[in-house]
């Protein structure tokens, strides 16, 4: 699956869906909101590679999900916010691995809606 914002914004999620078990984003001037509250993961969990610039790319995932966080941020930020995302480098097994590059933008990562 590959979800594409550029000078505009995509939101998915917010009802059931069902990610692919690798995900690639890209932002250049504009947003992604991914909201993974009602998704349904395939068996091994979901990977995020995300890579923002100029924008914003925000992943909502449910209390107590594995989450994963890890990535490079030049002039921007990743940032993981609530009880159960946490920045490691231990495998979320059936939860969701995210990996970002933001440049002059910004990762979030919460498990709290808007």
């Amino acid at each position: 699956m590959f979800i594409l914002a550029v000078l505009g914004a995509q939101k998915i999620g917010g009802s059931p869906w069902r990610p692919d078990a690798k995900v690639r984003t890209l932002a250049l001037l504009g947003g992604i909101n991914l909201d993974f509250r009602q998704a349904t993961l395939p068996e091994g969990g979901t990977r995020i590679t995300s890579v923002t610039m100029f924008g914003e790319t925000r992943v909502i995932v449910p209390k107590g999900m594995p989450v994963t966080v890890g990535g490079i941020s030049l002039v921007a930020g990743i940032r993981t916010k609530g009880s159960s995302t946490q920045a490691d480098t231990k495998a979320a097994a059936d939860g969701v691995t995210i990996n970002g590059v933001t440049l002059f933008g910004g990762l979030d990562v919460t498990d709290k809606g808007e």
